[in-house]
This record gives C-alpha cells, structure tokens and sequence, in this order.
C-alpha cells in the first residue's frame, strides 16, 4: 500500500513538472533557448522605408567657424609646400606630428588669433571663439577661458612650433572631453 501511494505521488510529482515546463516554453521560448527576445517587430516595414540615417549636423555658427578652421589650414599648407595628401591629415589629434606639422600648427592657431604674437595661448582669443560657438552663452564662455588659463601652465617650450604643439595638445584634450567636434 505504502509503495503504491510512493508511486502514485512520484506520478503527479513528475506530470506537475512536465507541465511546468511544457507552460514554460509557451510563455517564453527566448528564455530557454539562451536567444535574446527581440525589442520589437515593425507592423509595416514600408512605413520607414525612406528612413536614412545621417550624421548630426554642425549648427551653424560651427560651422562657419569650421569653414574658417579649415581654409586656414588650407592658407598656411599652401604657404609652407604641402602636398595635398598631407593637407588630409588632421593635426588636432596627431600624437606624433613632424616638425613641418608642428609648425603647420603654429601657423593655423596664429590665424585664429589663439596663439599670439608671443607665441602664448590668448585667453582672450578663446573667449572670442566660445561665444561665437557657444552662441554667446556666459557660461560655456567662462569654463573656455579657465580652460586657457589652465592650458598656460602647460605650455613651456622654448620654440614656437614646440609651443604650437602644446597648445594643440591642450585643445584638443579639452575639446575630445567636452565633445565638441571640430578639426583641423
């Protein structure tokens, strides 16, 4: 009697389990299957047919500013005899740029005004650019022209071209944490 009623518990002990997992599978197949659930199926995948993804665009006073960015660049390319293939080189993030590159550099910022005459970063020249690409707002214009002033401690090499180079570093170390996409 006693082994009878073992039998008959480990029967419905076994069917409940059986159950269990057959209603498993129905309410959730991915789980099982070690698959990811989709996010979501499109009812009509011809509703975004004509969707095309595109870059984001620079706003305008950007790009204008990239605009002169880069035909500064092209000015001062032109003057020191590089070749088109080299002008394609972005120097914002070049680790380890030529001694010609560097001073390509120099001459660029000049342009810009950000390196003056005494071959210094002028916090003045950034504040200039902040509002123009801030859009006059006090605040991007404020945290630019510290960031300047920080950027002077850095900057102690003798040459210009070498200056150069700092000063680009400190740029675009600021400009690379701050996501602001400019190029040159």
């Amino acid at each position: 009697m006693i082994s009878l009623r073992n039998k008959m518990l480990c029967t419905v002990i076994l069917c409940l389990a059986a159950f269990q997992s057959l209603n498993a599978l129905d309410t959730n197949p991915y789980k099982l299957s070690g698959k990811r659930k989709p996010l979501m199926t499109r009812q009509n995948s011809l509703e975004l047919g004509d969707y095309k993804r595109t870059k984001r665009q620079l706003t305008q006073p950007m790009q204008e500013f990239q605009d002169f960015i880069t035909n500064s660049k092209t000015q001062c390319a032109n003057g020191m005899g590089f070749s088109a293939d080299e002008l394609q080189k972005s120097l914002l993030y070049e680790d380890q740029p030529t001694r010609k590159e560097k001073c390509l550099i120099e001459c660029i910022l000049k342009r810009m005004e950000v390196m003056d005459k005494d071959n210094t970063l002028s916090t003045a020249a950034i504040g200039r650019i902040a509002n123009i690409v801030g859009n006059n707002n006090p605040l991007i214009t404020s945290i630019a022209m510290a960031t300047a002033d920080n950027c002077k401690k850095f900057i102690n090499a003798e040459d210009s071209c070498e200056r150069a180079h700092q000063i680009n570093i400190c740029i675009a170390t600021e400009m690379k944490m701050r996501k602001i996409k400019l190029i040159y």
